[in-house]
């Protein structure tokens, strides 16, 4: 039998404490080194930690540090070090997280640049621009000078050098023809600038550029063209006349196509044509565009459009529309978000759209399907001889998987009485909806508990097996896998230590094997062996 006698330090280190609380703060590395176990507050369990240590010398893997003065030793001078400190918190330092435009990208002159830092920092300055702090976010505003930048961003607990290339702008120098000149529909305009410019765009014509300078081919529309020209640094409009007849460009649908006897052909030309005239249908004139509407007789049909500069003859096939027949499910049903819907016509129809889903054809059959958003859904159909909307409502689908709402212990608790829930002889999770599943118990080390585990209705239970109650000083695992109704699933994984029973009181005490580990290795104030014998 060992026999192992502990003595406390506590008078010890109060003494310690009283003795070298004059310590005056300088070193803000020496306050943080203070801090032993790095709870952020310097006090009685850092001093703890170095006694435990007291004469030994610190590994570099070691995780936490009793040497504080960095010495190679854990002495009296880290004591009396920690002891200057004590009650002192210590602010983390301020960390540099990331930067909006990213380093190395192109900006603009007027661009700002946006910091990200994991608190909020002070003393900020920078080396360009103007810096605003909102929280963690510090905002860099410009104007730059164009060229490289080197950002030098400084504060209280560090400095970032951030590198971009800021770019000269381009700026307009001239048009060829000049505005208010007037063009043919095929002339091409030149646009010169002082700079290459970028991301350029018309409102008519198609742009090229050619470093400095850019060209636009039309044709353009006869009548008044208002020209903007845009880049990325600015926009120009530039006023034109253009002059031209009136020429047939296309027609929709095209010549030789089929139509549907109440089909609409619309007819484009140049610019606006005069005195317009079909010989089969109805015709009106919308700029540039004619419309003619049937309806038309089924069979050959050629149709011929006469205006004031021209004649265009078109040649179609007018069919037997198709009509649609029934949907199943029909309208007004209840979908689920992955429903098929099944649509019958009396003949095949051409040309079919959906408002939403997939559609596929087969003969006289169109099968569409999802997945549909949930709720009130207006499915139209489209096809070449007509439309038809149907309305159903989709109803929403159960995505969100069960949480735990409450229970005996939480994730992570710590000191949990282990006697007060084998006297309750149950542990119970609670959840946010019904769930089947199971539970279990175990040690950290993965043995299971002994414990019966339920799960049934909202709650989950784990009862006692008598001889199988909790420890003291033991980290248990709460372990299991739930789900929902719609299949959705939850693992637990609810981690809880008991306490630590009976604590040092600093005098003397036996230990037995039994009790070794729990009473000398787990104290949570130094032990001092005083004498031991076997037997």
């Amino acid at each position: 039998m060992k026999k192992i006698i502990c003595l406390s330090l506590t008078l010890s280190l109060m003494l310690l404490f009283l003795t070298a609380s004059q310590a005056q703060d300088t070193n803000l590395d020496l306050l943080r080194a203070s801090d032993v176990n790095g709870d952020g507050v310097v006090n009685i369990l850092d001093l703890t930690l170095i006694a435990s240590r007291f004469g030994a010398i610190p590994t570099e893997d070691q995780r936490l540090n009793p040497d504080v003065n960095a010495d190679g030793f854990v002495n009296i001078l880290d004591l009396t070090l920690v002891a200057g400190h004590l009650g002192k918190t210590i602010r983390p330092p301020v960390a540099f997280v990331s930067a909006n435009p990213s380093i190395d990208s192109q900006l603009e002159i007027t661009d700002t640049i946006t910091l990200t830092f994991d608190n909020i920092p002070e003393d900020i300055t920078v080396s360009t621009g103007i810096a605003t702090i909102t929280d963690k976010i510090v905002a860099i505003t410009g104007p730059f000078d164009p060229g490289a930048l080197a950002l030098t961003v400084t504060w209280r607990d560090g400095t970032e050098t951030l590198n971009y290339t800021i770019r000269t702008p381009a700026t307009f120098v001239s048009a060829i023809p000049a505005s208010g000149t007037q063009l043919l529909t095929d002339d091409t305009i030149t646009i010169t600038f002082d700079n290459t410019p970028e991301n350029v765009t018309v409102s008519a014509g198609t742009a090229k550029t050619f470093d400095k300078a850019v060209t636009i081919t039309g044709p353009f529309d006869p009548g008044d063209l208002s020209l903007t020209i845009t880049w990325r640094d600015g926009a120009q409009t530039l006023n034109y006349t253009i002059r031209t007849p009136a020429t047939f460009v296309s027609a929709i649908p095209s010549d030789g196509a089929e139509l549907a006897p109440d089909a609409t052909i619309t007819v484009t030309f140049n610019k606006a044509p005069e005195n317009v005239i079909a010989n089969n249908g109805t015709a009106k004139t919308f700029g540039k565009a004619v419309t003619i509407t049937g309806p038309f007789d089924p069979g050959d049909l050629s149709l011929t459009i006469t205006w004031r500069d021209g004649t265009q003859t078109l040649n179609y096939t007018v069919r037997t529309p198709v009509a649609f027949v029934r949907a199943n499910p029909a309208a007004g049903a209840e979908l689920t978000v992955d429903n098929t819907i099944i649509l019958t016509f009396d003949n095949r129809p051409n040309d079919l759209t959906v408002s939403t889903g997939d559609a596929k054809i087969r003969g006289k059959k169109v099968t569409i399907t999802g997945p549909f958003d949930p709720g009130s859904l207006d499915l139209t159909i489209t096809w070449a001889d007509g439309s038809q909307t149907l309305t159903y409502t989709v109803r929403t689908p159960d995505t969100e998987a069960p949480r735990i709402t409450s229970g005996t212990v939480r994730d992570g608790d710590k000191s949990i009485d282990p006697e007060a829930i084998n006297a309750r002889a149950h542990i119970e999770v609670e959840f946010s909806e019904a769930v089947t599943g199971n539970i279990s118990l175990q040690t950290v080390a993965g043995v299971n508990a002994g414990w019966i585990g339920k799960v049934n209705g909202k709650k989950a239970t784990l009862e006692l097996v008598r001889g199988r109650e909790l420890d003291n000083g033991t980290t248990y695992v709460i372990v299991g896998k739930v789900s929902d109704a719609a299949g959705n699933e939850t693992r637990l994984n609810i981690t809880f230590t008991t306490e630590i029973k009976p604590k040092s009181t600093g005098v003397p005490f036996p230990v037995t094997d039994a009790t070794f580990n729990t009473l000398v290795l787990q104290s949570e104030v130094p032990v001092v062996v005083e004498f031991w014998k076997d037997g």
